[in-house]
């Protein structure tokens, strides 16, 4: 669950264009009324047509907070020639923004069908790409602003509706989990066989710098405390099921150093952790040199260049071994349809 019980300002961040990164409505230009939503790469405008238009492909999927959406059609954004999205006033205390998304002839989708939908032009960004930080695909939709009062009711069902959207992707939480101390619990792993991982913070005696350090251990899934393969507790959380740290003597892995023209010396080789997977790379192209799962088990070319969708968990599925975020709770709640805020968790 994302946020719930914070301004919907800050909550929207399921593939929504949110006015802190500049993605918003543009003001009619004629100011004659007419709703218009703007490709936020091109400027390209179309013009939103009625809900209930007879064309309208979306016709009976739309949910309360849609028809909100549509009535509260703000014209404060404005787009600038320099690429640059500006609010003409300053935002109101109190008012909920939401961004929604319309296709190229005119029409608003339903919030809950653009999460689904926004799968299909996320679905082709691997490994590789992450490592290279190529840019997110476009998916050609267009975009406006809508702000304004919410009812709560309506409010607390779209919470819920995309909390739950989130939750879905995930393996379900245990009971067992959600009655631990918020110290103990701080992150999940969830694996393939059952068992989890558990992140937690605790305090050590006599250490004065931080009085605290982070500790992985390993459970069955009833809860019961498994003791590890690999070390009692774990620096690394991958470290108590496999020998983590033997990745650093891989044949792959290029101890020489460079020197760059700074005078700083460099690693050849460098790690990185995505989505479950330990991926070693070379520092100077970028290019991956190998790839290992959340267990250890050391990936071919052809095994890791299959696994599309690799680092966007609003639009996909969680893998085993993807560490769950810290507002896990949210989740856990969403995945038994119950809404509550954070400070009632």
């Amino acid at each position: 669950m994302m946020g719930i019980g914070r301004s919907l300002t800050t909550i929207i961040a399921l593939g929504v264009m949110l006015v802190s990164f500049g993605m918003v409505l543009p003001s009619s230009s004629a100011n004659d009324g007419q709703k218009i939503a703007i490709n936020y790469k091109t400027g390209e405008r179309v013009d939103i047509k009625p809900l209930d238009d007879l064309g309208n492909p979306y016709c009976g999927e739309y949910d309360a907070w849609d028809l909100w959406v549509y009535d509260n059609y703000s014209w404060d954004y404005s787009w600038v020639d320099a690429g640059q999205w500006i609010r003409d006033k300053t935002t109101p205390a109190g008012v909920e923004t939401i961004a929604p998304r319309v296709d190229g002839n005119g029409y608003m989708l339903p919030y809950v069908l653009w999460l689904e939908q926004s799968r299909e032009w996320r679905s082709e960004r691997t490994l590789q790409d992450v490592v290279s930080h190529k840019p997110m695909p476009e998916s050609g939709m267009f975009a406006f602003m809508a702000e304004g009062e919410m009812d709560d009711t309506i409010k607390n069902e779209y919470l819920l509706a995309m909390a739950k959207q989130r939750a879905a992707k995930y393996p379900i939480i245990p009971d067992w989990v959600m009655e631990m101390n918020p110290m103990q619990a701080q992150a999940l792993y969830a694996l393939e066989d059952g068992r989890w991982v558990i992140e937690s913070l605790e305090m050590i005696p006599g250490f004065v710098e931080t009085g605290s350090q982070i500790v992985y251990r390993l459970y069955g899934p009833n809860g019961e405390l498994l003791p590890n393969p690999h070390k009692p507790t774990g620096t690394n959380w991958q470290d108590i099921i496999w020998d983590y740290y033997s990745i650093y003597g891989s044949p792959h892995f290029d101890i020489r150093p460079e020197v760059f023209q700074d005078g700083q010396v460099y690693d050849r080789s460098n790690v990185m952790e995505v989505s479950g997977y330990t991926v070693l790379f070379n520092n100077d192209t970028q290019d991956i040199l190998a790839v290992w799962d959340y267990d250890g088990t050391h990936l071919y070319d052809a095994d890791w260049k299959r696994f599309p969708n690799v680092c966007d968990i609003q639009t996909r599925s969680i893998r085993y071994g993807e560490r769950f975020p810290s507002r896990w709770r949210e989740i856990y709640y969403a995945q038994r349809d119950v809404y509550k805020p954070p400070n009632q968790h």
